[in-house]
């Protein structure tokens, strides 16, 4: 478990439990790194280096089906 801080006006005080009700997010240590899950669906915010691999997964589904579309005879760039 993690003990976290809020700041309230101009002092601080200890969210023993993660649970952050202002941001609506629940912090949890995940190895040498803090995970962030929202409280109302309980997703996972990505790190940054988790979002920069999604993205790259994107792109590359994104170009198998463009190359794929080409080899159809089919023009990706004239779809809509």
């Amino acid at each position: 478990m993690i003990t976290t801080i809020k700041i309230d006006g101009k002092t601080y005080q200890l969210i023993a439990d993660g649970i952050s009700q202002t941001l609506r997010l629940r912090v949890a240590v995940e190895r040498e790194l803090l995970g962030f899950y929202r409280l109302d669906t309980v997703e996972k915010l990505l790190t940054p280096t988790e979002l920069a691999e999604q993205l790259q997964q994107e792109r590359q589904q994104a170009d198998k089906l463009t190359e794929y579309l080409r080899s159809q005879g089919v023009d990706p760039d004239s779809l809509s």
